[in-house]
């Protein structure tokens, strides 16, 4: 339920931005409605909103309108490559509404992409003839070292989650009413290397105990089966068969009802994002010294391992659910020669 809310707010949000952009704007969001997702269409309408914005303050001559609601498609058609370099610039800090903004490169990139995306759209329709964004320097990125999980680190967080020996005598108390679905989590995480906002939308029913299996919705609404090892089933069954009915304030006597959340709160409720993220990050604190743990770098575990044993990026990418091989080239293919033999010994 919270998901759906977090969901429905940012709906609403994008369509109160939407409002206030061009037509040109709103006819783009609505050719690609299947492709961006919600949270992508309301980054991508505060970006076009910041744009727009600028280019009134910037260009008074050339933009003389009120609101950024009546510039014109042939209007930003008409800029040039230096334009887009300048507004670049301009998101290196900023004033809007009263506040201050400051866009690292990665927050450029991402504007710029707007763009690109916003005029790509209109040529290839014919509405354009050029993109001024087309031959505009991408910001590089500095790339981040990978980080992943040990073998040895794999063992002691497991033992942590068994014993929770790590923990104080009041968290003791919980940890003994969950930890069997906090391994399970874990498991899966490692078993499949799915995103957590996957995890947290599984439905029982999305579990094929038979195959080994859970089928899940990847960006853009693809349903999709991903396959779990034996450790991943066993933490599975566990938690089905010792824990969840208690969650759930359910009597191991009473029939099971399909299709309810896979994994829930001590509140009887589907697990939020936010609380697997501190589960994760409880369990590898202790362990990992120095460096902060997420689903996301079980996940990032999943791929490098992966990746390790076949040296298969297609296999890695279908895997990981990316959308272009280029996604998991980028993640994997660079990955040291150093790291990828500590995970050799791996289970």
């Amino acid at each position: 339920m919270a998901e759906e809310k977090k969901k429905k707010d940012k709906f609403d949000e994008f369509i109160e931005i939407k409002r206030t952009l061009p037509l040109f704007c709103n006819e783009f969001f609505n050719a690609h409605d299947a492709r961006y997702q919600i949270g992508t269409k309301l980054a991508y309408a505060g970006d076009l909103r910041v744009f727009l914005s600028y280019l009134l303050n910037a260009f008074p001559d050339k933009f003389p309108y009120e609101k950024i609601e009546d510039i014109t498609l042939q209007d930003i058609a008409s800029l040039q490559s230096t334009d887009i370099d300048d507004y670049l610039l301009y998101l290196t800090e900023y004033e809007m509404d009263g506040k201050i903004y400051k866009n690292s490169e990665q927050g450029k990139k991402r504007k710029l992409m707007c763009l690109k995306a916003l005029y790509k759209h209109f040529g290839h329709i014919g509405k354009i003839d050029r993109s001024p964004a087309e031959f505009v320097y991408i910001p590089k990125i500095k790339e981040k070292d990978i980080v992943v999980i040990s073998q040895k680190e794999k063992d002691r967080i497991e033992d942590d989650i068994e014993t929770g020996r790590r923990k104080t005598e009041q968290a003791q108390k919980y940890h003994e009413k969950t930890k069997y679905r906090d391994m399970a989590i874990y498991k899966l995480f490692l078993s499949t290397g799915i995103r957590v906002s996957e995890l947290v939308n599984l439905d029982d029913a999305d579990v094929d105990f038979a195959e080994q299996r859970v089928f899940v919705t990847r960006k853009g609404g693809k349903y999709e089966a991903v396959y779990f090892n034996k450790e991943a089933l066993f933490a599975l069954l566990d938690y089905m068969d010792i824990e969840r009915n208690q969650l759930l304030g359910r009597s191991a006597d009473q029939q099971e009802i399909r299709n309810e959340p896979l994994f829930v709160s001590r509140q009887k409720k589907r697990i939020s994002v936010r609380m697997v993220e501190i589960i994760i990050k409880n369990y590898t604190s202790g362990v990992m010294v120095g460096t902060k743990a997420t689903p996301h770098t079980l996940r990032k575990t999943f791929g490098t391992e992966l990746y390790g044993e076949t040296g298969d990026l297609y296999l890695v990418q279908k895997a990981l659910g990316h959308a272009s091989v280029s996604t998991t080239q980028r993640h994997y293919a660079k990955f040291p020669e150093e790291k990828l033999k500590q995970i050799r010994e791996r289970k």
